[in-house]
């Protein structure tokens, strides 16, 4: 009896568990951060982190001063910017915390992508603040040129899920999946295709630390195999229908003191939101990231003494009049006291 393929998706659809620097590692802040067991990365938050150097920092990292570095390296590194993305994919604003700037997010994600924040209510914003907000959100919906079959459950390590894949295979169906490399039914990649050109790489066995490395080895694997890119009536495959729900608030980035170009800041809020799904029909991708940056201290500008004396002691002009207005509703030229002495 023909072995049916199992697939472990193991490139940036992965999910929790705690690593040796004892951070909490089941979502992570970079392609090249460590990863446990369970872990899932998403590049909203590097779009947030990196409108940061860019917008407010003059493009130079983020260094915290009181040394305290824990996950700044990693996503300070930039691994992942804008230019990875199609501008119909994501959506970005930063400005003052106000509750303007809530509104405007709030309409610019309805407009482009018909979504609702849920982070936004997090986030304390107040009138007139001069604290900083940073917000993304990446969106994806994606569809198969024709629907894999639902195979129902099937076995992932000794538990039963619910699992799509080919169960009566057509050409259709067999042309969708591209095999980049296969050693055995523990060591293969093999990637799907949609109508919106987006692919899915499935990676089984293939070592790596940081995301970052088991792509780059699915790459070079690929680039050796000598065997068949194409996925025949003899070939088999089943995956696990995924489900992913998970809110990340990055603790270890927040309260330490570093420098914008206008004066200290702080992180006050860290999150990140990223749901996925993925079944025989297709997907869809909603993640959303936010940063708070609260100034800390404005640093004081010493300016030139110079003494200055407003006393109306002479002839003066006086116009009174409405703020929203153009033009003053009272006058006042004197030169003279006497008549307009208050007693």
């Amino acid at each position: 009896m023909k072995k049916v393929i199992s697939l472990l998706l193991s490139t940036c659809l992965l999910c929790a568990c705690t690593s040796k620097d004892d951070i909490n590692r089941d979502v992570v802040v970079s392609f090249d951060s460590p990863i446990s067991e369970n872990t899932i990365w998403c590049a909203g938050f590097n779009l947030v982190w990196n409108d940061l150097k860019d917008t407010y920092n003059n493009g130079k990292d983020i260094s915290f001063k009181d040394g305290k570095n824990i996950l700044l390296d990693e996503v300070n590194a930039s691994t992942f910017t804008k230019n990875n993305l199609s501008k119909e994919s994501y959506y970005t604003k930063s400005g003052y915390k106000t509750p303007a700037l809530k509104e405007e997010i709030k309409q610019g994600i309805k407009e482009k992508f018909n979504q609702e924040s849920d982070v936004l209510e997090d986030i304390q914003f107040e009138k007139d603040s001069r604290d900083l907000c940073l917000y993304a959100m990446l969106y994806k919906k994606f569809q198969y040129l024709v629907p894999f079959d639902d195979i129902g459950q099937d076995t992932f390590k000794d538990k039963q899920y619910a699992f799509f894949g080919i169960k009566e295979s057509t050409e259709e169906k067999r042309a969708q999946l591209y095999p980049m490399y296969y050693k055995d039914e523990d060591h293969f990649v093999i990637r799907m295709d949609t109508m919106e050109n987006d692919s899915i790489l499935i990676c089984k066995g293939i070592e790596g630390k940081t995301f970052k490395e088991i792509y780059e080895n699915s790459i070079k694997k690929h680039e050796t195999y000598d065997g068949s890119y194409t996925f025949t009536e003899d070939d088999f495959f089943k995956m696990p229908k995924l489900n992913i729900n998970m809110k990340k608030d990055f603790e270890e980035l927040k309260n330490h003191p570093f420098d914008l170009k206008d004066g200290e800041y702080y992180i006050s809020d860290a999150l990140q939101t990223i749901r996925f799904t993925l079944d025989e029909k297709g997907g869809e991708v909603k993640s959303e990231a936010i940063l708070g940056v609260n100034l800390a201290f404005a640093p004081f500008m010493e300016e030139e003494k110079k003494e200055r004396y407003f006393f109306v002691d002479d002839t003066f002009t006086l116009f009174l009049m409405e703020q929203d207005k153009e033009l003053p509703y009272l006058a006042l030229h004197i030169s003279d006291m006497e008549n307009y002495k208050y007693e």
